[in-house]
């Protein structure tokens, strides 16, 4: 029976990978997964124990950017790849003249050919599509404009490093293609001490040819200076393709093995004993299912075990207004008091609370902050005429409240409006989501998988909706999951003094001061 091109890249793939050193496991075989909507997969041929070694690879068969043959054409290259290229542009540049120049030619080409030339990956998603996925708030984190602009970067780059001419057209499909493989694929590797000697011996040529010059400390200094931010040189990771590695599923709730590095590559390790015949999964990390399909262009039928959905801020403002017949422009007001001040910062040890959205997780829990952000507001519309106040009186007023809800907070406490706050909020945020289908059996899946590819991926929307429905009701009455409730008039008796309450307080101060200042004047 003749092999079809899928089976001869991936023979031509197994074959590879012993010439670069990647050794894999008897016990497992590189099978075709297609008819699961899982392209090639890792399967086991017997039994494997919890703790067997199912394959190594060894850090010079990572693609990255110190192995890649960019980075080996001179050592200037590789000290601007390591510290004045940020990790996604160097890694792109290094791939696109593997692919785009080498070619056949490359040592990674059989890696490259069994990488994915098709993605459902929301990059790749067209109006129509997309707009299945609301209200999600994946749609916001989408970064089709920072695409664009490292789009450019990289064109700028192959400039730079002079290989324009040999990389040749790079198209924005070309860009957006090997992005994906990263995005998909890539894992970010900490680079060991002997690494880092490995990689300074390759860059001994140029060191040794500044300290011949005079001006070798200044020139030091400045090489320090231009170390740019999420380059490897400045986050001391490296971000790698790893050949085998990418051939594992994930699953957040199969998940059976683990990756595990050390100075010298990685290992992989099964977690759990595993049946001959089934899958070697792996996990790509803690996603709901909205980040799955954004990024992988896949989601898991049954919920990821890290889904969560969120309940916005314009939610809770909304819910504010309404109970309290508070102006919008008010509440702006305050909110942008509450991210600018710099007093309250400090109270927060400079972390954001008054996010753009709360997340709610599966289990019925939701982040302090949604807690901490009601409480506040609520105490703050309680003060008379609060809306006359101006910038400096609303300054102070929050910086005071910030300070008394945050103790109380830290107590394990908040009152009982917020918990109704929030339960209203969670009400307008749920409402905002539309009836949708929730039949997510594989008998379900696999009709539909047989049809076009728009309504495949509005199934895979209507799963990313109801997980995060699901994940949103759940998170209902999280307030008093993680909260004792207090009676609102405490904390406002507290934090809201009467005017006159402040004036004979402050009068009975300044009065004692006076008496101990005349008191000093006598004994002297």
């Amino acid at each position: 029976m003749t092999a079809t091109p899928f089976e001869r890249l991936t023979d031509s793939f197994v074959e590879w990978l012993p010439t670069v050193g990647i050794d894999v496991s008897t016990s497992v075989k590189i099978a075709d997964s297609r008819d699961d909507h899982q392209g090639r997969s890792m399967i086991c041929v017997r039994d494997v124990k919890e703790g067997e070694q199912l394959f190594s690879v060894p850090n010079d068969a990572l693609l990255n950017v110190t192995t890649g043959s960019l980075g080996k054409l001179n050592e200037e290259f590789l000290s601007d790849l390591l510290h004045k290229v940020e990790h996604w542009e160097g890694l792109i540049l290094t791939i696109l003249y593997e692919w785009k120049y080498l070619g056949e030619k490359s040592k990674w080409w059989c890696y490259l050919q069994v990488l994915p030339d098709r993605f459902d990956t929301l990059v790749y998603w067209d109006e129509k599509d997309l707009a299945t996925l609301r209200p999600s708030l994946v749609l916001d984190r989408l970064g089709v404009k920072e695409s664009k602009l490292m789009y450019e970067k990289v064109l700028e780059l192959m400039e730079t490093f002079g290989v324009a001419d040999k990389i040749g057209n790079v198209s924005y499909d070309d860009f957006q293609r090997v992005a994906s493989w990263i995005m998909a694929y890539s894992f970010d590797k900490e680079i060991s001490n002997d690494q880092e000697d490995e990689e300074e011996e390759q860059l001994d040529t140029v060191e040794k040819q500044e300290e011949e010059e005079e001006e070798d400390a200044e020139m030091n200094e400045n090489k320090e200076e231009d170390v740019v931010e999420n380059s490897i040189g400045f986050d001391g990771v490296i971000k790698c393709m790893i050949a085998v590695a990418d051939i594992l599923n994930s699953d957040t709730n199969l998940v059976n093995a683990n990756i595990i590095y050390d100075s010298t590559g990685l290992i992989c390790c099964a977690t759990k004993d595993i049946k001959a015949g089934e899958q070697v999964y792996n996990i790509y990390g803690d996603h709901p299912n909205a980040e799955l399909l954004r990024r992988y262009g896949y989601v898991e039928w049954s919920g990821s075990k890290y889904d969560f959905g969120e309940v916005t801020l314009m939610n809770i403002l909304e819910t504010l207004k309404e109970k309290y017949n508070v102006g919008t422009e008010f509440l702006n007001r305050a909110v942008s008091v509450l991210r600018e001040d710099e007093k309250i910062k400090e109270i927060w040890d400079y972390e954001d609370v008054v996010l753009d959205s709360y997340d709610c997780y599966a289990d019925g829990e939701t982040i302090p902050e949604a807690a901490s952000t009601i409480q506040i507001l609520f105490v703050l519309l309680q003060s008379p005429d609060v809306e006359k106040l101006d910038e400096a009186g609303l300054s102070r007023l929050l910086q005071r409240v910030v300070k008394k809800c945050q103790q109380l907070l830290e107590s394990g406490r908040v009152t009982e409006s917020v918990d109704a706050l929030w339960q209203s909020s969670v009400e307008k945020r749920l409402q905002m989501y539309p009836a949708i289908e929730s039949d997510f059996s594989d008998k379900r899946i696999k009709e539909v998988f047989r049809k076009s590819q728009s309504e495949q991926r509005q199934l895979m929307a209507s799963c990313v909706l109801e997980c995060e429905r699901k994940s949103i009701e759940s998170a209902r009455h999280g307030i008093t999951k993680q909260f004792k409730l207090l009676d609102d008039e405490k904390l406002l008796k507290n934090v809201l003094k009467r005017p006159a309450d402040i004036t004979e307080s402050v009068t009975k101060k300044k009065s004692k001061i006076v008496k101990r200042v005349k008191k000093n004047r006598k004994e002297d």
